[in-house]
């Protein structure tokens, strides 16, 4: 049943962000990359998505590694 999968992932969701530290845990000094994800569907599709990762140097926030890929996703996507 949809519903219920919905729920389950809702569910794992809120679960996850309980884990969730919104403070520095690290000297921000001492960090060399800073990495960042994303996600974005194809227009029209629940599943079909584009997924993409940068890579940044800190300290000149220079772009120093991108990917991209195409991927299915097998999970609900609940904001």
């Amino acid at each position: 049943d949809g519903r219920l999968l919905r729920c389950w992932w809702w569910l794992r969701q809120r679960w996850l962000r309980s884990f969730l530290t919104e403070t520095d845990v690290v000297d921000p000094e001492r960090l060399r990359r800073i990495g960042g994800v994303d996600v974005s569907f194809v227009k029209g599709s629940e599943t079909d998505a584009c997924a993409a990762l940068v890579v940044l140097d800190a300290a000149t926030l220079e772009v120093i590694h991108t990917s991209c890929r195409r991927v299915v996703l097998t999970a609900l996507y609940i904001p």
